[in-house]
């Protein structure tokens, strides 16, 4: 008698990015939305790049980087940590390009306005240090 070997109903259904991205355009802007969300996770944007690549193809990515196929699957392994070189090889290869962005004006704000109230604060002496050492005319002025 055979054995009947279809899934579970009950089995959970694995989701692979690589399967729904067809196009340049799609990868450029799940590569985006990624960047957007990733937060300070290198091993989320890691991973998303790897879903490109196996949607491009591992073996042509390896020709076109130099490195080897299972180099590029621990390139995207969590916690690998490549080298700014390996991560900007595989973004050429993959035709994508790294584009500076200033950072939202109100983190750069609140960073510069922390500076500049302590160096305030370090060249003019507070008025009641200049009082206590008898110069009440300089702090009036």
């Amino acid at each position: 008698m055979a054995k009947n070997h279809t899934a579970r109903a009950d089995a959970p259904i694995r989701f692979d990015a690589a399967s729904y991205l067809k196009s340049e355009a799609d990868m450029a802007a799940y590569l985006a939305a990624a960047f957007d969300e990733a937060g300070d996770d290198p091993d989320f944007i890691g991973a998303v790049i790897g879903d490109i690549a196996k949607a491009r193809g591992v073996y042509a990515l390896a020709e076109q980087t130099g490195l080897t196929p299972q180099g590029l699957y621990k390139v995207f392994g969590a916690g690998s940590n490549p080298s700014f070189a390996t991560v900007w090889k595989i973004m050429r290869a993959l035709g994508v390009n790294l584009v500076p962005q200033a950072a939202p004006i109100q983190v750069r704000r609140r960073a510069a306005s922390t500076r500049s109230r302590s160096a305030t604060a370090a060249r003019k002496p507070a008025a009641s240090a200049v009082r206590k050492r008898g110069h009440a005319s300089a702090a009036t002025a």
